[in-house]
């Protein structure tokens, strides 16, 4: 039986794609791979997907696309005739992708219209491990402007959960 994997990248149309490039690289720390026939692919340290945002300069902002993995090639075919028999709009059959880092995949609408892709055999990108903490929004930015670990806030939950198994009440944990 066929399923989705995981999500491989959210494609986006936006008015001003140089503030959008900056907000995926200074904010989000994503890395650009690629930009070719108008579009600019980013991926994230920790994943080996080829990347995880597409962006694409529009006059009108939209989510052009939400790309999801089969494991093969197989599953695609078989998810695309699930999706089809349940009526969604198909915008192309299962075929050979030629865009940035290939596959084999189709599109379609779901029901309340929102544009997917559900692909396999797409080249992978390289993943670096991360160090704890790096990828926590809690994480600050060194003055050299390289990440670095930050504390770990604990909730007031996990707080009062700490003292009735005997911890010490501490807001932070050291850093590593």
């Amino acid at each position: 039986m066929s399923k989705v994997s995981e999500v491989r990248y959210v494609g986006y149309a936006v008015p001003d794609l140089e503030a959008e490039r900056k907000f995926y690289q200074d904010k989000w720390l994503l890395r650009q791979v690629a930009q070719e026939d108008g579009m600019v692919y980013f991926a994230a340290e920790g994943s080996d997907q080829p990347y995880v945002v597409r962006l694409r300069q529009a006059a009108v902002k939209s989510v052009e696309v939400i790309s999801l993995a089969a494991e093969t090639s197989a599953g695609v075919d078989e998810l695309h005739a699930k999706v089809k028999d349940a009526g969604c709009k198909i915008i192309f059959a299962p075929k050979p992708l030629d865009g940035f880092r290939g596959g084999y995949g189709f599109r379609f609408f779901s029901a309340d219209g929102l544009p997917f892709e559900i692909s396999s055999n797409v080249q992978r990108g390289s993943a670096r491990e991360l160090q704890r903490w790096e990828g926590s929004p809690l994480a600050g930015v060194g003055p050299d402007g390289s990440r670095r670990p930050g504390p770990r806030r604990r909730s007031a939950s996990a707080r009062l959960a700490g003292r009735a198994a005997g911890e010490a009440d501490t807001r932070d944990e050291p850093q590593p």
